[in-house]
Formats: C-alpha cells, structure tokens, sequence
C-alpha cells in the first residue's frame, strides 16, 4: 500500500488541503460511503503520525471492518473510491481559486436555466470584476471571450435578428490564441538552443504577418511575446531585445508572478546566449534584468530565490565590479535560499567573492567545505 497512488498523492497535501479535504469526504453531496470515510479517517491519523507499520493492507482492513475476514478487493475498491474523491477535490480547490472562471460558469448555468434576470446582473458583475483586474495577459483575453460568448448565446435565444457583439468575441478569441501561439513558441525556442529538437510551427507565420501589418496595433501581451519570440528566433538582431526590455518595463505589472518572470528569464536567457558568443557587452543587459527583477520580487518562487539565480547574479556583479552591491546581496538574499542548498550555496558564492577581491586566505577557508563549481547558466522559463 506504501506505493499507491492514493498515498502519493495525500502525501503532497498540505495542511489546509487536509482540512478542506475532511470536509469534503464527509459531505453527503460529495458521497455517503461510511466506509471511505472510515479509511480517509484512518490514513489521516495514521499518516500524521509517519506511522509506516499502521499502512500495512491488513492493518487498515482490520481498521476499517473490525473482525471481517480481510478482502483485498474491497480495500481496493474503496481506495479507488477515495483516489477519485480527493481528485475531485482538487480539481474543485483549484477551480474556486479562479474568480473569474467561477464568474463564467455561473453565467453559463443562469443562461442554460433560462433564469434571465440573474444572469443579467451576473453577467454585469463579471464583467465589472474581469475591468477591475489589473492582468492583461492570454487569460484576461480569453476570460473576455467567454463572457462575450455567454452574451451572444443569451441575446441570440431573446431575439433572432438585430446586432449581435461578434466582432468583440472573435477579436477576443484572436488575442488570447496569438499571444497563447506566441508564448508557447518562445518556451520552444528555448529548448531548441539546448535540444535542437523539430517543431511545426502551424499558423505561425500566418499570425506573424496580421501582427506585422504596419495598421495593426497588438495588445501588450501580443507585443511583448512577438518581441520576445523575434528576439529569440533572430538573437543576432539587438532591437528586438531592446525592444522587448522596454515592453517588459512598460507592462510588467499587467502579468501575473509565474509569467512576468519568465519574462524575465527570457530576456535573460537571451544575453546569456550572446555572451556564450563572447559579447561581454551584454554582461550589463542581463545585470540589469536581473536586479530589476530582483526590484520587483519576480524571481522568487514561493517566497524562494533559487540557488542558480544567486550564482548568475553574483557572477555577473562580479563582472561588473559592482563589489558593494554583490557584497549585500548575499547577504541579503541568503535567507531567501531553500533551507537545505542554503549554507552550501552561500559559502560556494561568498569564496567566490572573496576569490575575486582577491582575498584568499577567506576564500580558502569556505571553499574547504565546498567544492563543486556552478558555472553561469540560462534559466527555463
């Protein structure tokens, strides 16, 4: 049983999952098998405690069915039950998460009941909200979309004639596929510097020529990923990347964490390139990407820096002679390391500081203890 499935995935669940998942095993909406909640009951407690030896198969059995002969098919069927129900779970935790696909499908289920002054008002409201949002990337624009669908299927079922707001649902629709098209295509670039793996590219040349029209004007999203994609795609030519710096500046604040990040690391990944090529020149591009990123906490994954991005940016610091600077951010950004690479990568980068001072008698002192050399790498975004 230690292997299953289901305990995998109970092992990934944090605390708060495990109260909200309680509730739901426990819901008679959700299901009404006492025995299910009995085994949930039972793996909760018993994995809590790391109590390996309470998981064995006739154990929780006996726990679940006292005195019954042991049935290893029923004990499957139940965890295959449970399996499915704390899937179901996350599924809904992850939905609920996301106001604005909440907000669409209450519009949907009101127009679908036919239930025509609360879908108004819903509608109305989500609408309001999705304005209100201060992100302008692929989502917000297919989150538009399907709100535009929702109220042409609504005004169509009212009236059959009249004008109906295609236009906005399809320019919508476009938005969201381009810069989608467009983003997924800059990840392909990046991997195909390293792994020169074949990709089609459909209806990409196709949106490149509607968004290279000289009376086009791209939403942000479309103009920062068509810079970044030209700019990975032709890393020969510098006024696409000065480009994208520029957008990436005007609008950082228009992308959530995970995106603008990797925004970032784009850009980054762009000069590192080109100083793979010995073009010191862009040793300050990517030492300023990097410290306004810093700036603005976009490269810190759940509160974390990781420990490439700490030795790429001392390198560069380095490279720079910006010693003051270099000098407090490892200090500044140890705590910010995961807990267990912390010690070894702060001692590696602080010997290497002092290295290139030079002081060697303490660097001497800190590379005692450590020894393995990361070298300046890119970043998958």
């Amino acid at each position: 049983m230690h292997s299953s499935l289901l305990l995998q995935i109970l092992g990934k669940l944090t605390k708060r999952d495990w109260r909200q998942l309680h509730k739901w095993v426990h819901s008679d909406i959700v299901q009404q098998r006492d025995d299910v909640r009995r085994l949930f009951d039972y793996l909760s407690e018993a994995l809590r405690h790391s109590a390996k030896e309470s998981l064995e198969r006739h154990r929780v059995f006996e726990a679940i069915f006292p005195g019954q002969p042991f049935d290893d098919d029923l004990l499957r069927l139940l965890m295959h039950f449970l399996l499915n129900i704390v899937k179901q779970y996350l599924a809904y935790d992850d939905w609920s998460g996301d106001t604005a696909e909440v907000n669409w499908r209450q519009c949907r289920a009101l127009r679908r009941r036919e239930a025509d002054k609360l879908f108004e008002k819903e509608w109305e409201q989500a609408t309001q909200t999705l304005q209100q949002q201060s992100f302008r990337n692929s989502d917000y624009h297919r989150q538009w979309y399907q709100l535009h669908f929702e109220r042409y299927e609504y005004d169509h079922r009212q009236r059959r004639s009249g004008p109906m707001n295609l236009q906005g649902m399809l320019d919508e629709l476009t938005h969201s596929y381009v810069a989608d098209l467009l983003r997924h295509c800059c990840t392909i670039l990046t991997y195909q510097s390293v792994n020169p793996q074949p990709y089609d590219f459909a209806l990409l040349e196709a949106a490149l020529a509607q968004i290279e029209r000289p009376d086009y004007t791209p939403p942000p999203v479309i103009a920062v990923y068509h810079c970044a994609y030209r700019a990975l795609q032709s890393p020969e030519d510098d006024n696409w990347f000065q480009q994208l710096g520029i957008l990436i500046t005007q609008h950082w604040q228009q992308f959530p964490d995970h995106e603008i990040r990797d925004l970032y690391l784009l850009a980054i990944n762009y000069c590192i390139r080109r100083l793979n090529r010995g073009e010191r020149r862009f040793i300050a591009e990517a030492f300023a990407l990097y410290r306004d990123a810093l700036e603005k906490e976009v490269l810190l994954e759940d509160g974390l820096l990781s420990k490439f991005t700490y030795n790429n940016i001392l390198m560069l610091a380095i490279a720079q002679e910006d010693w003051d600077w270099a000098d407090h951010f490892l200090d500044d950004y140890k705590q910010r390391l995961p807990a267990r690479e912390r010690e070894n990568a702060y001692r590696y980068n602080r010997a290497v500081y002092f290295f290139r001072r030079p002081d060697y008698t303490k660097a001497m002192e800190l590379l005692m203890r450590r020894i393995s050399r990361p070298a300046l790498q890119s970043q998958c975004p």
